[in-house]
C-alpha cells in the first residue's frame, strides 16, 4: 500500500475537471457554480491540491481578477490510526497576466495562514501565477474558513464550512459524514493483488455505500488489500474574483478481505 495513492484517488477528477474543456452540470446540488471552460496550448497547471474535485473554471476575463482557492485535508488510515495532511493552493491572474504580489491569506478556526508566491506560468494567450502554504495547520470540519485576495487594485473575500468529518463503518462499505458539502465523490482500488480500479462514482451523495464490486476479490484467495476512498468537496463562487473557492475533505481507508 502506497501513500501515494491519497494523492491519485481523485485524479480522474481533477482529470476530468481542471485540465480538460468539460461543463460540470449538476442538477441535485444547484449551489455548485458552474463555468464554461477553454484553455490553449500548453494544457495549464492543476488548480487545486491533488485528491480534491473542483468545478470547471473558466479561462481569466480579459479584465478583472480570476481566482480559483483551495484547501483540502488528506486522511490516511492505513490501519495504524488515521493521519490527516493539509494542503493549500490559490491559483490567480489580473487582466488575463500573472502577479507576483497578490496577497493572499486563508483564515482557518487555527488562525491565518499566508500563501507565498510560487510560481507564474506563461500560456500563450494569458499567464497564471500560483500561491502556496507550506504549513500543516489544522484541518478541521465543520470549522469557518476564509480566503482573501488582494491583487492589482482588485479585492475578492468568500467563506465556506470545511466539509468532511468522514467515517466508515467496521466492514469498510458504509461511509457517513457530518458535512458533506456540495459534491462527493468515491473510489475503490483493489491495492494488492493484482492492483486494479474497481469503482468509481461522482457525486455520489451520503451515506454513500460502496457496491460490491468495489470490494472484487479478482479470483484470489484471502488475504487481499483494498483502498477505499470517499471525499466530501464544499464549492462557491468568489465574490469580486471569477472562479472559485473550494474546501475538501479526502478520506483513504485501507480495507483487508
Amino acid at each position: 500500500m502506497k501513500i501515494q495513492n491519497v494523492y491519485r484517488v481523485c485524479f480522474l477528477f481533477i482529470a476530468a475537471l481542471a485540465f480538460l474543456p468539460f461543463q460540470w452540470a449538476c442538477s441535485s446540488k444547484t449551489s455548485v457554480p458552474t463555468f464554461a471552460y477553454s484553455y490553449p496550448t500548453p494544457t495549464p497547471p492543476a488548480m487545486v491540491p491533488a485528491g480534491v474535485p473542483v468545478p470547471v473554471s473558466s479561462s481569466p476575463p480579459a479584465s478583472g481578477l480570476f481566482a480559483v482557492a483551495s484547501f483540502a485535508g488528506s486522511v490516511v488510515d492505513y490501519g495504524s490510526g488515521p493521519t490527516t495532511l493539509v494542503d493549500t493552493l490559490v491559483t490567480l491572474a489580473v487582466n488575463q497576466g500573472g502577479v507576483s504580489t497578490a496577497a493572499v491569506t486563508l483564515n482557518t478556526p487555527t488562525g491565518p495562514q499566508s500563501c507565498s508566491f510560487l510560481i507564474t506560468y506563461n500560456l500563450g494567450t494569458y499567464s497564471l501565477s500560483q500561491y502556496y502554504n507550506y504549513n500543516q495547520y489544522t484541518y478541521t470540519p465543520g470549522g469557518s474558513y476564509s480566503v482573501t485576495i488582494s491583487a492589482g487594485g482588485y479585492n475578492a473575500a468568500a467563506t465556506l464550512t470545511a466539509p468532511g468529518g468522514i467515517s466508515y463503518d467496521s466492514a469498510g462499505v458504509v461511509v457517513t459524514a457530518t458535512n458533506p458539502g456540495n459534491y462527493d465523490a468515491a473510489i475503490g482500488d483493489r491495492a494488492y493483488k493484482a492492483p486494479a480500479t474497481t469503482y468509481v462514482g461522482n457525486n455520489v451523495g451520503y451515506p454513500f455505500s460502496f457496491p460490491s464490486s468495489a470490494y472484487n476479490m479478482g479470483g484470489y484467495a484471502s488475504p487481499v488489500t483494498f483502498e477505499s476512498v470517499y471525499c466530501a468537496a464544499q464549492t462557491m463562487a468568489i465574490p469580486g474574483a471569477t472562479g472559485a473557492f473550494v474546501g475538501a475533505e479526502v478520506y483513504s481507508k485501507q480495507i483487508i478481505k
